[in-house]
């Protein structure tokens, strides 16, 4: 039963969830390719539920993702470390890494091993956290997009697109709707609980609670992008950068 309900919760996330769609806009504004459909292979380094693999593959026609994590799970379809990719060098057109590099201890090494596997002239995607609470597995650090987009330029990449998620507002809605989770021991362990029904109850009371706040983020948000286009407080950011190299 509760596995049945599974993939339900993580339509729901997409939808609910205003970062989401933020990452979604981004990439339809960037990455949209209106040519020709053509054989593109991608790879999305700590997937988890591999949220974007779909709206990447429709927007990028003849994109193929592989969901690449370090836990083996139901979407994992490559299980293996992002700083050592079982994967010959240049066999990639895009490489995407949303919201994993903070919990990697040398993300030099990460960023290596992405522009090794990259096509010269295939594109890297980014999603990061700036300000907000501290993740639920091993979470390490922060970046604002001017840190972000040094580190990759240290890495081979030229950063070709760059947006902050948010402002202030979204901000605030966004810190609420964490609050839940933080109170509830199931939601703690993140997406990978609720393998009991006492875990799914309380991972879904906090999904419930934080629900209003998640909603209001769409309004924040948009309040956010009229206020500034760089605003100094945002939750995170996104970026994307070519791997620098003859084409």
């Amino acid at each position: 039963m509760i596995g049945s309900l599974v993939p339900a919760y993580r339509r729901l996330q997409n939808i609910v969830l205003p970062e989401r769609a933020l990452v979604r806009s981004f990439i339809h504004r960037h990455l949209a390719d209106g040519g020709e459909p053509s054989v593109r292979l991608g790879f999305d380094l700590g997937a988890g539920t591999a949220p974007f693999a779909r709206h990447l593959e429709q927007v990028w026609p003849g994109l193929r993702m592989v969901a690449v994590d370090a836990v083996a799970d139901d979407r994992a379809e490559l299980v293996a470390d992002a700083c050592f990719l079982p994967l010959a060098d240049g066999v990639a057109d895009l490489v995407t890494a949303f919201h994993l590099l903070q919990h990697v201890p040398d993300t030099g090494r990460a960023l290596a091993e992405a522009h090794r596997v990259l096509k010269p002239g295939g594109m890297l995607l980014v999603s990061f956290p700036f300000l907000c609470g501290a993740g639920r597995s091993r979470d390490l650090w922060r970046w604002t997009v001017a840190g972000m987009a040094m580190d990759l330029r240290n890495a081979g990449f030229t950063p070709v697109a760059a947006e902050c998620r948010g402002g202030p507002f979204l901000l605030v809605t966004s810190l609420l709707a964490d609050l839940p989770g933080r109170l509830l021991v199931a939601h703690r362990r993140g997406w990978r609980s609720g393998r009991g029904a006492g875990d799914a109850a309380l991972l879904a009371l906090a999904f419930g609670l934080s629900l209003p706040f998640q909603l209001l983020g769409f309004a924040a948000a948009a309040l956010d992008r009229l206020v500034s286009r760089e605003p100094a407080l945002y939750v995170g950011a996104t970026i994307l950068a070519r791997r620098d190299g003859d084409a």
